[in-house]
């Protein structure tokens, strides 16, 4: 009589916690795995998404890349061709592909923050590449980072 009157207590494997026999009722809960964001073809199939103005079709998905460039010569050797890549990146600009650019301080290298189409990214970040002047002369070292938004996508497709 002397073990009936003892608590029994029972390990839950799974969790790893020790509960008493009686509150065994009361595990704890699985989590649910949470929704996962529609993918881009799946977006374009969703009805009310933003339509250009006067328009009724849907704005194509997005994505974001950075480029980062790193001078591979000292600077006196790269600013006489400053000018050409500076038209280049206007042009890119106008195109509705760049959104930001600027040199980094010290003026080692610059960046620039690109906005390209969902349905190839990887092509339309080479063909950025290699219609810089910068990259035909062999003056820089581009690195293509492609990035998912998280938070402030919506500001960034705003701009």
């Amino acid at each position: 009589m002397r073990f009936a009157a003892a608590k029994r207590y029972v390990l839950i494997r799974s969790y790893g916690y020790v509960v008493p026999w009686g509150l065994m009722a009361l595990k704890p809960r699985k989590f649910r795995k949470p929704n996962r964001a529609p993918t881009s073809a799946q977006r374009l199939a969703l009805p009310g998404l933003p339509c250009k103005q006067g328009s009724l079709t849907p704005i194509p998905a997005q994505m974001y890349a950075l480029a980062i460039l790193r001078y591979r010569y000292p600077l006196d050797h790269v600013l006489p061709h400053l000018e050409a890549h500076r038209a280049y990146l206007r042009g890119l600009k106008e195109s509705g592909v760049l959104l930001a650019s600027g040199p980094f301080d010290p003026r080692v290298g610059g960046a620039m923050l690109l906005r390209l189409s969902d349905d190839n990214p990887h092509a339309a970040l080479d063909a950025v590449r290699d219609g810089d002047p910068f990259t035909t002369l062999a003056l820089v070292n581009y690195e293509l980072l492609p990035w998912n938004v998280v938070i402030g996508q919506e500001d960034l497709d705003r701009l």
